[in-house]
């Protein structure tokens, strides 16, 4: 599974809310375990969505997206999850927990 999270400074924290640009840390993960990670700089969503880019991604961690750009991105099938951390590893962790606890309910 890959997970992106949006962030302007190179991964130190998830992006403002407002602010569009930057980069995104993708995570590769494998078991709950994170495998790998790498940052896809300077390219907003936008830019990737219409560069199909973003085809190999599972899911988007946010702080706010404006509502049309999530909707796209749910009917392309990703999930989105928008979070009120400014950590990348807070994020994805509790990403992570709640999709253990989705797969123990099933």
């Amino acid at each position: 599974m890959k997970v992106a999270v949006h962030t302007t400074d190179g991964g130190k924290h998830i992006a403002n809310p407002f602010v569009r640009t930057g980069g995104f840390l993708v995570y590769d993960v494998d078991e709950w375990q994170i495998k790998n990670c790498h940052y896809c700089p300077d390219k907003t969503l936008d830019q990737l969505i219409e560069a199909k880019d973003i085809a190999e991604w599972d899911a988007i961690i946010s702080r706010g997206l404006p509502k049309e750009i999530k909707t796209q991105l749910e009917q392309m099938g990703k999930e989105v999850m928008i979070t009120f951390s400014d950590s990348p590893q807070n994020a994805l962790r509790a990403y992570l927990s709640n999709k253990m606890q989705e797969e123990m309910i099933h």
